[in-house]
């Protein structure tokens, strides 16, 4: 190793920062033969270089989050999917296990979660599935149990779940 030249990194997320880590991931290629041990110099350099890469750069962040916002908004909700939404909601207001049901913020927040499920997914249209799967996790903080129902020791986690099986889904 005394033969290695130090390296010190760029600033992370710096357009400075990240020319010169570009800069240094090609010399590292440029410099040494491509076989046997030559080959652990580059592949260490560029180890160091993508941890230098791998947080985007900060002024980027903005942009993506507007940029994926923007997609999930153009996301197509159907009046079905919406009428589920607003059913599960309603189920956790009607509940005798629940004290405190979600709101309608909190079925806008749903259907806004179900829409972003659905571009991970590779569609530009909502399931149910994708309100199943997120209904316990975005209202389980969004509802709080009866004590009849926090002494038998239920979990809200176990109330939404069963409300989700009660609740009928749209075809």
């Amino acid at each position: 190793m005394s033969d290695a030249t130090p390296i010190s990194m760029p600033a992370r997320g710096t357009r400075r920062g990240l020319a010169e880590a570009a800069s240094l991931a090609r010399s590292s290629f440029a410099r040494s033969p491509l076989s046997g041990s030559a080959l652990a110099k580059p592949i260490a350099r560029i180890g160091r270089v993508s941890a230098a890469l791998a947080a985007p750069h900060p002024a980027l962040w903005g942009l993506a989050l507007a940029v994926a916002a923007e997609v999930v908004s153009h996301v197509t909700l159907t009046e079905p999917v919406v009428g589920y939404v607003v059913g599960l909601v309603r189920a956790t207001r009607a509940d005798a296990e629940v004290e405190t049901g979600a709101s309608p913020r909190a079925a806008a927040m749903l259907a806004t979660a179900a829409r972003a499920r659905a571009v991970l997914d590779g569609r530009d249209y909502v399931l149910p599935d994708d309100v199943k799967a997120l209904a316990v996790p975005a209202l389980r903080h969004r509802v709080l149990l009866s004590p009849a129902a926090e002494i038998e020791g239920r979990k809200p986690e176990e109330v939404l779940r069963r409300l989700v099986d009660q609740v009928e889904a749209p075809r």
